[in-house]
């Protein structure tokens, strides 16, 4: 058994609820060209996803935020689906240790 309690399992909690609007988000300003907006929200997941340990994703949003605030176009979005990809496998651990935690 799995010791998540005190501050970890409601930010925990808290990220499993925000990330689909996160990654929606990141997702939206990328297919739009928004670069200020994807900028903005991939340093939101970033924040979040390096608070809890999640530095593969914070990585990825680190990155994905760099392009953002250059001048540079956007890519052909194999950063974007590995964002994706990342959220999904950080979402089903920390569905998971908090299973796990409250067994």
């Amino acid at each position: 058994r799995q010791d998540v309690g005190g501050i970890i399992e409601p930010t925990m909690k808290k990220f499993l609820e925000k990330l689909p609007q996160r990654l929606d988000a990141i997702a939206v300003a990328f297919k739009q060209g928004e670069t200020e907006q994807l900028a903005r929200a991939s340093h939101k997941l970033k924040g979040s996803a390096a608070t809890l340990g999640a530095e593969g994703l914070a990585a990825l949003c680190r990155e994905l935020e760099v392009l953002g605030r250059s001048d540079q176009p956007l890519e052909d979005g194999t950063l974007l689906a590995s964002i994706m990809e990342e959220g999904g496998r950080v979402q089903i651990e920390i569905r998971d240790i908090l299973t796990e935690a409250s067994l």
